[in-house]
């Protein structure tokens, strides 16, 4: 400090200047709030100077130069209608080589007080905040900074780490929205994708959501938070995420060999969380490690830590495992710079999650869901089991679980050109709940088992009555050397007039691929009870099949709990593809059902009583007659019969 001496009316004066006095501010009454360690928003000028602290490469934290452009303030009025932000600028070599870098989200930065412009980069000053938002392509390195007495606030609003988190809403139509888009995207046929078209129809999810595919070169907005970076093993995998994962706040990027675990030479047990060090939030671990990685930008006394300085979901109270972290390198790229991270040690959980900030607390873990999956593959002598475990949450467990089955099958290369994928898969869920696929699907391709895998469970963990999770999955594809496919020539019956009563004989043309056509005997035993007249019958694979149940029994899609919904996805479930099925609706005979619950028998002076009242619960179906054939191959394609049915004749 210095001492000035001052005369004054003949007096001597010793004047004290403190260069580190402040007058009072709004964040000192903030609960958490250290003036001595923080610095309040209305203490920042332009063309003030400080660092920022991340990890580039390895565990420590490294200092990069930082200066004031702007404080945009939201803050007026009471309460603040918006939030502010503080816009720095990063001269630095390398934040101007690679700019804003995905994965220095929650970067704390520290800024000096008067009088310590010669203080060393790394040494002194106060936090204002987290590195939170950036440009991609910008001249210069601006960098949006997330104020700190805005993510103490969202700390503030943190409730008990075992609070009890229900999801609802359309996360699980979002989801379905999605993976339409890339279906129609790709020109994927009904064969490969009807159990989504199914499970979508019965959710009410009536048309795909866009994919637009991020673009070398393509922009971000200024307002749009810094990317949470996921390293995956090829471009495709990035492509086929990065729509679901757009929701989250976490960007898959491309890098040979992917996410990979921290060299044998690091001491994980040395490695801890601090300011300017790594947070990894495993999505995928074991036999693989799939994990977005950002940034802590503070430790408080409560032993809260803060990340990010942004939202991940934005959903509030939240959980969702975190881990320590190892960063390889920064990938310093023109549209989009990232590091390269793995997850070292789980250590706690992230527990509410705002605009502002994430909150995490260690020592709190949360379970993961195991996943195993084993292929069998032509070119491996033996076959090949995957263990996994995921992270359960409604929007990211259906995304993760059905990338691992992917991933696992394509780890050293895709399947053969010509194949069928036979895929049985158990999905165990809480309440004791489970669901069972067994199928095949010819040509499925890399990424077939993911609309096999990620609806169901979608569907199940977003529902509006009680919380839903995966608890076990068990996946076991094998992957054949042939096209198990059919295309349906030509139907033809032996008689077209029958009696209520006989079977309808019907030889059906298909043409398996690459071989010549072949001909089927299906029998369809007409019921003595069916009346008289004209019927279509509709031949064709399960969409065919499931669409004209939907069609006819609407009331199938009434769900009044989850015991409803799980017993509506079962029956989605037990369907198969290397069948054939025929459909034909009995136009004469109304039905009444209360609820899902159907009344086929009831008498039609009943059911015209029940079809009066005003309740929204009883509706009316049309009954079908159904028969199934197994084949050795998928049907392509549909066909319909015309057949004219009368009473049955007096028999001598």
């Amino acid at each position: 400090m210095r001492h000035p001496i001052r005369l004054l009316g003949g007096a001597l004066v010793l004047c004290i200047v403190m260069p580190n006095a402040r007058p009072a501010t709004a964040a000192d009454r903030l609960p958490g709030f250290n003036p001595q360690r923080h610095m309040a928003l209305d203490e920042i000028k332009p063309d003030m100077r400080g660092y920022g602290m991340s990890v580039f490469s390895g565990t420590t934290p490294e200092p990069f130069a930082v200066e004031v452009l702007s404080v945009a303030s939201a803050n007026v009025g009471e309460p603040a209608p918006g939030k502010s932000v503080i816009w720095i600028r990063c001269p630095g070599e390398r934040m101007q080589k690679s700019g804003p870098v995905a994965g220095m989200s929650g970067s704390p930065i520290f800024l000096w007080d008067e009088g310590a412009e010669d203080a060393q980069l790394g040494e002194g000053g106060r936090i204002i905040g987290a590195f939170a938002y950036g440009y991609t392509l910008s001249k210069d390195c601006y960098v949006g900074v997330q104020p700190i007495e805005q993510m103490i606030e969202a700390a503030s609003r943190q409730r008990d780490p075992d609070t009890v988190v229900g999801y609802g809403g359309d996360g699980g139509r979002r989801l379905m929205s999605i993976a339409l888009a890339q279906a129609a995207d790709q020109k994927l046929p009904d064969h490969q994708t009807w159990r989504l078209q199914a499970l979508a129809r019965l959710l009410g999810v009536e048309r795909a959501a866009p994919v637009v595919p991020a673009r070398q070169g393509e922009g971000m907005r200024a307002s749009a938070p810094m990317p949470l970076p996921v390293s995956v093993h090829t471009a495709a995998h990035a492509a086929w995420l990065n729509p679901y994962l757009k929701q989250t706040g976490v960007q898959a990027f491309a890098m040979a060999g992917g996410a990979a675990a921290p060299p044998p030479w690091i001491d994980g047990e040395r490695v801890r969380f601090e300011p300017g060090g790594m947070v990894s939030l495993p999505m995928i671990s074991g036999d693989m490690d799939l994990s977005g990685s950002g940034t802590v930008t503070d430790i408080l006394d409560t032993g809260q830590l803060l990340l990010f300085g942004h939202a991940m979901y934005n959903e509030g109270p939240m959980k969702m495992p975190i881990a320590t972290c190892y960063v390889h390198f920064v990938m310093p790229t023109l549209s989009r710079s990232f590091k390269v991270s793995g997850t070292i040690d789980v250590r706690g959980s992230m527990v509410h999650d705002e605009v502002s900030a994430v909150v995490a607390v260690e020592d709190h873990r949360v379970p993961m869901t195991p996943v195993t999956v084993t292929t069998h593959r032509p070119a491996d002598e033996v076959d090949r089991t995957f263990h996994y475990e995921i992270v359960r949450h409604p929007y990211l467990s259906p995304v993760m679980a059905a990338y691992a089955a992917i991933f696992s099958m394509t780890t050293d290369s895709y399947p053969p050109m010509d194949h069928t994928i036979a895929m049985r898969t158990r999905m165990q869920f809480s309440g004791g709940r489970e669901l069972y696929f067994d199928d095949v699907m010819p040509l499925g391709g890399q990424f077939g088992p993911f609309f096999q895998i990620m609806p169901a469970i979608s569907a199940l963990a977003f529902n509006e009555f009680e919380p839903v999770t995966l608890e076990k999955l068990d996946v076991d594809m094998t992957v054949r050397e042939k096209i198990e496919l059919a295309e349906m020539v030509n139907v033809t019956v032996r008689q077209s007039e029958l009696e209520a009563g006989q079977t309808l004989v019907a030889l059906v043309e298909v043409r398996p691929f690459r071989q010549e056509p072949v001909t089927h005997q299906i029998e369809f035993e007409l019921p003595r009870d069916l009346p008289e007249g004209n019927y279509t019958i509709t031949l064709g694979g399960p969409n065919v099949y499931l669409q004209q149940l939907i069609q006819a029994r609407p009331h199938l899609g009434r769900i009044e709990n989850v015991d409803d919904l799980h017993e509506m996805i079962q029956w989605v479930a037990k369907a198969r593809s290397d069948a054939l099925y025929a459909v034909a609706r009995i136009q004469k005979r109304s039905s009444v059902a209360v609820g899902r619950t159907e009344l086929p028998k009831l008498p039609s002076s009943r059911a015209a009583i029940l079809n009066t009242t005003n309740s929204t619960r009883t509706s009316t179906y049309v009954e079908s007659l159904q028969a199934i054939y197994d084949m050795p191959y998928v049907i392509d394609g549909q066909a319909t019969i015309q057949i004219s049915v009368s009473e049955p004749r007096p028999r001598d």
